[in-house]
């Protein structure tokens, strides 16, 4: 859907684990996977520029555990606010800026 939000700006995905990584000018900067309770989410990359407003947010980190080592492994990969997909100005400032 956010291929669907941003058509026409080079936006690709790839296959990746248990969702898609989402890319522009070939450099990852969101994921969106299917979670354990059968739904999906979308993941941005926390950066230097983004960190201050995914943190006013309080937006939460992408983790998964890992059952051979029982640990919970956390990414710098941030649930993307809402009302970015609300507004695709904003969306897309968010990713230039990363």
């Amino acid at each position: 859907f956010i291929y669907d939000l941003l058509e026409g700006t080079g936006i690709s995905c790839k296959k990746l684990f248990n969702g898609w990584g989402i890319y522009y000018r070939n450099k990852i900067f969101a994921i969106y996977v299917r979670l354990p309770d059968k739904t999906h989410k979308l993941y941005f990359k926390e950066t230097r520029t983004n960190k201050e407003l995914l943190d006013k947010y309080n937006t939460d980190y992408f983790e998964f555990y890992k059952p051979k080592s029982k640990n919970t492994v956390r990414l710098k990969y941030r649930e993307l606010p809402e009302e970015f997909l609300d507004e695709p100005e904003k969306l897309w400032e968010m990713i230039i800026e990363i």
